[in-house]
């Protein structure tokens, strides 16, 4: 399992030697209560390529800045992975995001016998983003 804190993802997205990402940040006080890491790719389309938010007003409001960047720089589409059973899956729904038809296939093991089965095989486990995977 991953921790997003600010070191990792310093070192996962700020500090990436080929891609730039750009951040969305949502703030009360000094307290991060969300935020989103975004990319343009080489065809146009901007990603959101990894989320975390404290609440759906959170979410929504880094959303909308999100799809105000992406207009503003000119970008095709905008995009992020969610799964059906994500909090924030209705919330795009809304916002007229459609559901694609494509899957992700994930496989993988627990090497170090730590798991519970019925934990590691169930989806609604996992939260896992386009940042995840060294393609975004």
């Amino acid at each position: 399992m991953i921790v997003r804190d600010r070191k990792y993802l310093e070192w996962r997205f700020a500090n990436h030697p080929i891609k730039n990402y750009s951040f969305l940040e949502f703030r009360e006080g000094e307290r991060l209560d969300g935020y989103f890491v975004m990319r343009v790719d080489d065809g146009g389309a901007a990603l959101i390529v990894d989320y975390f938010t404290s609440s759906n007003t959170v979410f929504k409001q880094l959303l909308k800045e999100a799809i105000q960047d992406a207009v503003k720089r000119k970008c095709t589409s905008l995009s992020l992975w969610a799964e059906s059973h994500y909090p924030q899956y209705n919330i795009l729904r809304r916002f007229m995001f459609i559901k694609s038809k494509s899957n992700v296939w994930l496989m993988g093991d627990d090497i170090s016998c730590r798991l519970k089965k019925d934990d590691f095989v169930d989806k609604r486990r996992w939260f896992i983003t386009m940042g995840d995977c060294e393609m975004f």
